[in-house]
């Protein structure tokens, strides 16, 4: 419980999931780095208490699909890092969520 905590770097972990009740206190998180981990798996409701947040980057990652679901319930987001996962399709509608805030996307 970190409720001052605006910025938050995980890069280079061993992260393979987040859960949800992981980002429970973290409400006035702005800027979370998870570059790095071996994160699969965003659990639905595992961001949501981090409604502030504006980047979010999941760089260098092993997820397959745009975590599209996490990203409801985040109306500030502007960035947002996906690079060097394995992603294979992105959907219809994959960042519809973040439509209105997100400026930059990065998929490389």
């Amino acid at each position: 419980l970190l409720p001052n905590l605006i910025s938050l770097h995980l890069q280079h972990n061993s992260i393979r999931e987040l859960a949800e009740g992981d980002m429970a206190g973290a409400e006035g998180l702005r800027w979370l780095y998870l570059a790095g981990n071996a994160i699969r798996r965003i659990a639905p409701r595992a961001l949501a208490p981090a409604k502030m947040l504006e980047k979010l980057h999941l760089e260098g990652n092993r997820l397959e699909e745009v975590p599209t679901a996490s990203l409801r319930g985040l109306p500030a987001l502007s960035e947002l890092k996906l690079s060097h996962n394995p992603i294979k399709r992105v959907g219809d509608g994959a960042f519809l969520p973040v439509a209105s805030s997100l400026q930059h996307l990065y998929l490389n």
